[in-house]
């Protein structure tokens, strides 16, 4: 089966030759970026289950600030109870009073948030790492195949460019589908 571009018949010579590209060498390609895709994303996991067994390792020191961060919260949660006593007892000052109160609270606020930050890093990383190792099996199952079914090809493949060099040779562009990555750009000369 070949694919022919139809450009040339749409907009004429001065914008396209007629070109055809065959099947085994649109699979080829794609084999040939699909598995370089694979190797990219088994590496990402390797890195994502690095980050798990570092933050494993550190879990006592993560465990140890969400603990400080937990009594400072509670300490400025007490000094804003004793702002606001003492800011009824003494109206004249009440601006600055509320500026202090805000400014605790800001405080709490980011606390808040980086004790939210550590609960879930692990969480995140191990998630994103399930995520590609899913991708990975994927993709292994589509390259034990010798060519590519139109069924995954639609799975994975967003678009295939295929420009028209002057020399007469052909570079293919493929746009992935999917977060793992969002194009991958390749020149594979075609030549007949």
């Amino acid at each position: 089966m070949e694919y022919t571009c139809n450009s040339n018949n749409r907009y004429g010579n001065e914008y396209c030759n007629a070109h055809t590209i065959r099947e085994p060498q649109l699979d080829e390609i794609i084999h040939t970026e699909l598995a370089m895709l694979r190797q990219e994303i088994l590496d990402s996991s390797q890195k994502y289950d690095e980050i798990v067994r570092e933050w494993n390792k550190k879990k006592p020191k993560y465990d140890k600030m969400i603990k400080d961060y937990t009594d400072k919260i509670v300490t400025l949660k007490g000094q804003i109870e004793e702002l606001i006593m003492d800011r009824i007892g003494d109206r004249e000052h009440a601006k600055v009073y509320n500026s202090m109160i805000e400014k605790r609270e800001v405080e709490i606020a980011e606390l808040t948030q980086k004790i939210e930050d550590c609960r879930k890093f692990d969480e995140l990383s191990k998630k994103r790492c399930d995520e590609l190792m899913s991708t990975a099996e994927l993709l292994d199952e589509v390259l034990l195949e010798p060519y590519i079914s139109d069924a995954n090809m639609r799975l994975l493949v967003r678009k295939i460019n295929v420009h028209e060099n002057e020399d007469g040779s052909l570079d293919v562009t493929l746009e992935f589908n999917g977060d793992f990555k969002d194009t991958s750009t390749g020149c594979f000369e075609i030549n007949d």
